[in-house]
């Protein structure tokens, strides 16, 4: 029994642990808001595959949305975007839901960063001219778009940005410095609070504090840069184990 049951888990793990997140944040969440470049409504117009590249493990999937309401960036409704999205080209792996595109015609509400300011694992070659496209941040199903989720999410956004606000080149370095050579806890945990509000414009400041760290301030500062960085996002996952 016990034997039988080891093999179930096992097949679960090895079922779950090759999947693809496709999403770069599956929270939606601050984290999810501070990596988008825009956050809209849109519904789907249209899909089509490219000619898979020879062995790539993941597809890559090009769409065409229709904005229909914008909740935060610099586009306008009535715009027409083109998405990518990475779904498994291996049968035996299945797609993670957030790599797989509703019906033409639905509807989404997306968070979404510019492809060309996202890191790649295994579809490098979207580099090669990403364009003004986007990959999915963070998505809601056409059925939970409420008027209490909607609320939600600008209250959200709203937060979250004026959290970014705070942002300065001289206030980053400053608690950067700070989280790398506090004394105790609540000193650390004061910087890191301030770092993670700040979002992913504080990064570059921490890289250059953890170039002179050592010990237990390079480890904060690790943390906290690692905390603020989305995952590849044709993979989801910040491990380079391919499926």
């Amino acid at each position: 029994m016990r034997f039988a049951i080891s093999l179930m888990i096992a097949a679960l793990f090895l079922t779950t642990a090759g999947r693809a997140t496709a999403c770069l944040r599956p929270e939606l969440d601050e984290r999810a808001i501070q990596w988008s470049s825009i956050i809209v409504k849109a519904n789907l117009v249209s899909s089509q595959q490219p000619a898979a590249e020879k062995g790539a493990p993941r597809a890559l999937v090009v769409s065409t949305w229709k904005v229909t309401q914008v909740f935060d960036g610099q586009i306008k409704a009535d715009a027409e975007i083109t998405l990518y999205t990475f779904p498994s080209n291996n049968p035996d792996v299945p797609s993670d839901p957030c790599a797989v595109l509703p019906g033409v015609g639905k509807s989404m509400v997306l968070l979404l960063r510019l492809a060309k300011d996202c890191e790649y694992d295994e579809r490098k070659d979207v580099l090669e001219k990403p364009g003004d496209a986007y990959v999915i941040v963070h998505r809601m199903e056409e059925e939970d778009i409420t008027d209490d989720a909607v609320k939600d999410l600008q209250q959200k956004i709203a937060d979250t940005r004026k959290a970014e606000s705070t942002f300065s080149d001289k206030e980053a370095a400053f608690q950067a410095d700070t989280l790398m050579n506090a004394v105790d806890d609540i000193e650390a945990d004061h910087a890191d609070s301030a770092l993670l509000d700040m979002g992913p414009k504080a990064v570059p400041a921490m890289k250059a504090a953890l170039a002179k760290a050592s010990g237990a301030g390079k480890t904060r500062l690790e943390r906290i840069i690692e905390e603020l960085s989305p995952p590849p996002a044709d993979t989801g996952r910040r491990d380079k184990t391919t499926p």
